[in-house]
């Protein structure tokens, strides 16, 4: 290759100066080359974009084909209804595409709406093929049960009716939703010219059953609730409460004073002679329990929490009590109906939307239920009642007090073990965990590990305490080589025992008062004639400490910092405090305060004032990634708080565009950020759940799970995923 001249040269005026030619040859473009590049590159976004019309094409030529066929039924109204319908949808199709084709649609919504249509018939015509057999279920379970009430309850009759009703096919018009392609059967409506035409879905959202979830729907089943019957059951797991605390306080009066529901209520803020009260119940805080409080906790069983306003049980006190169930206020009006409840179709499950007043009615209804039955009870019991008694010498009175302690105790330990309703043994148990974690102190106090949780099956009793050990109590020993066969088992005297030895405070003391060794309590049951239940089958008690609720922020909440304390206050605004340090008084107030750093120390703020309860909350509910984000600038400058929930974006607006113009306060700021972070910790501990259970599955219930998701499992199999678990 031959060299290239050299013509860098410096001029006569300059020595020192240097020109430097241009190197043509060595920036020459070749434009040949770059025009084929892009003539192939062009070429296959083209041949790409025709491909993907064509495909589409061809699916819409399938789909249209498709539908054309989709009458091929037995039934002749039926067909009528599918082939109007499917004329419809044909339409629908032609008029996406040729939106599709203008560039009016995008191709992936386009294919969404096909697929919706052609799912909606699908989803129909197994409706159509199985409706049958679920009518006649649902027939069945409309028979009374042993309370002489149908087997079904209200909202699962009423949801029949409806869903079921679009059986029914006068009048019915299957339609697309244009916004989404998806298939809806439609009841229609005369309008004041006696035409049909279709409803306002808003209006009536009876009339209209989307057939995505039409299946779904035919399978919802809710067993009946009863009232009273619920409240029998509460006021008989209250009964030796009720004997106890009334006979003592009436010992101790002179006899007879306890004879109304008012008595026993005012029991909760009597004192007995020693200073005590008569009702030694206690909260999961340890603060001493009212009445209200007391009998919240009875309510619950039957209602359901009074915060739930999409509680069924509560829905199913009303609906006791003559409400009916619609899902309009139209429909309601159209009945007739005074006295409604409304639900909503959720994805083909009914949910109730209570008011707070409604709530409150559906939680006087149940709470008159249960005083009318503890006000009978407190008469029943009356057997001092106008008469003098001889006075109880104090041993004499000792002993009574001891048994009717240890009577009560191990009446609850029976309910506990052997209580067919769950809801309220579970009840009982809290009451007893939340009395022995009062007296073993906790951990932090210097006291012993206080329970955490305590799961009981057919087969073991597991109690966890804070400290992270737990107790086991072996139920039931099965024999290894054949899991199937018990080759011991414990009586129920025995887990009665076993748990009076856990739970009642004093037990476990050489010589306390209530100590009792296992033998002692099979004797004292057989002297005391204490009637004890069955233990049952499958049945699952769990008992788990709730968290504490996180305190709402204010000006003046403290936190710890390597500086010493700080309050919410002097965190925004103090002259070392982070905020108004680096924002100054006014964010963008003269300086020019970025984003992402007025991102950074909102992210600190909610870093430094998330208490531990709160964080215990969050991971409960399921929130994470918590951090803010500024977005935009001057009057569009907005703050938000962004998370997800169980996995789900979610955001709380700290201030919203136009409410962050530059130079707005950095106090003022501080306080909407502590407001939205307070939200977030409201919002966090209402979705806590329950924590689940820690224990294994007994046998028998885990070899029936397991199967069913894995049938044809070997023995071996089954036992070895259970020693697993």
């Amino acid at each position: 290759m031959a060299e290239r001249e050299n013509n860098d040269k410096a001029t006569a005026a300059n020595q020192y100066s240097v020109y430097v030619n241009r190197d043509t040859q060595a920036t020459q473009v070749n434009w040949g080359d770059i025009a084929k590049k892009l003539t192939s590159g062009a070429n296959a976004i083209r041949d790409g974009r025709e491909a993907k019309k064509q495909a589409i094409t061809d699916a819409t030529n399938k789909a249209l084909n498709d539908l054309s066929q989709i009458a091929d039924v037995d039934n002749q109204s039926l067909g009528k209804l599918l082939i109007n319908g499917s004329d419809f949808s044909k339409k629908t199709l032609m008029a996406n595409m040729e939106l599709l084709r203008n560039g009016g649609l995008d191709p992936k919504d386009y294919q969404l709406i096909m697929q919706s249509q052609l799912d909606g018939y699908k989803n129909l015509s197994l409706y159509a093929e199985g409706a049958d057999a679920k009518y006649q279920e649902a027939m069945k379970r409309l028979e009374l049960g042993e309370d002489g009430e149908s087997i079904a309850s209200d909202m699962e009759m009423t949801w029949n009716e409806g869903t079921f009703g679009f059986g029914n096919l006068r009048n019915k018009r299957l339609i697309t939703n244009p916004r989404n392609g998806e298939l809806v059967l439609v009841t229609m409506q005369e309008d004041e010219n006696g035409d049909l035409v279709v409803p306002d879905p808003e209006v009536n959202p009876e009339f209209f059953q989307n057939t995505a979830y039409i299946n779904v729907a035919t399978d919802f089943q809710l067993d009946r609730r009863n009232t009273n019957t619920l409240a029998d059951a509460v006021t008989e797991n209250l009964a030796d409460v009720i004997l106890s605390t009334s006979q003592e306080y009436n010992l101790y009066s002179g006899g007879g004073q306890v004879t109304s529901i008012q008595d026993f209520r005012n029991l909760f803020d009597a004192e007995t002679p020693d200073g005590k009260g008569y009702m030694d119940l206690q909260n999961n805080d340890g603060s001493k329990m009212t009445y209200k409080e007391f009998m919240n906790d009875q309510v619950d069983t039957i209602t359901g929490d009074a915060s739930d306003l999409s509680s069924m049980n509560a829905a199913q006190v009303l609906t006791g009590a003559g409400y009916k169930m619609v899902q309009s206020e139209a429909e309601a009006k159209k009945k007739g109906i005074s006295k409604y409840v409304i639900y909503k179709n959720v994805n083909g499950r009914p949910e109730v939307e209570l008011t707070e007043n409604q709530m409150k009615e559906a939680r006087n209804i149940a709470q008159r239920a249960i005083e009318s039955r503890i006000d009978l009870k407190i008469k029943q019991t009356q057997e001092m009642q106008g008469r003098e008694a001889r006075p109880e010498s104090p041993g004499e009175r000792g002993e009574g007090d001891r048994i009717r302690k240890t009577s009560a105790y191990i009446r609850d330990i029976n309910k506990v073990l052997t209580n067919p309703d769950i809801a309220s043994s579970e009840a009982t148990m809290r009451t007893l965990v939340t009395n022995i974690n009062e007296q073993r102190g906790g951990v932090e106090n210097g006291g012993r590990p206080r329970i955490n949780d305590i799961d009981i099956n057919d087969d073991t009793i597991i109690i966890t305490y804070e400290s992270g050990e737990p107790t086991v109590i072996k139920r039931r020993i099965r024999d290894e080589n054949d899991m199937d066969t018990i080759t011991s088992e414990t009586t129920l005297k025995e887990d009665i025992g076993a748990l009076y030895q856990i739970l009642v405070p004093g037990a476990q003391a050489e010589g306390g008062q209530l100590a009792l060794s296992p033998s002692e309590i099979d004797a004292f049951i057989t002297r005391e004639k204490i009637n004890i239940g069955e233990r049952g089958q499958n049945r699952n008690v769990g008992y788990t400490q709730d968290i504490q609720k996180p305190e709402v922020l204010g000006d003046e909440t403290e936190v710890a910092t390597p500086d010493g304390a700080q309050s919410s206050r002097s965190y925004w605004t103090k002259e070392d405090g982070v905020g108004e340090s680096e924002l100054g008084s006014k964010i963008d107030g003269g300086a020019i305060d970025p984003d992402s750093s007025i991102s950074r120390i909102s992210n600190k703020f909610i870093e430094d004032f998330t208490t531990a309860a709160a964080s215990e909350a969050r991971t409960r509910a399921g929130i994470s990634e918590v951090r803010t984000e500024v977005s935009g600038d001057g009057s569009n400058r907005s703050s938000v708080i962004k998370f997800k929930l169980n996995g789900v974006d979610k955001e709380i607006v700290i201030m919203a565009a136009g409410d962050m113009p530059n130079g707005v306060e950095t106090r003022k700021y501080g306080q909407q950020i502590q407001r939205a972070l307070n939200d977030l910790n409201n919002l966090a501990y209402k979705n806590r759940g329950k924590v689940t259970n820690k224990i294994k599955m007994s046998y028998p219930a885990f070899k029936a799970d397991y199967l069913a998701n894995n049938p044809g499992a070997t023995t071996a199999d089954i036992t070895a995923a259970f020693n697993a678990q």
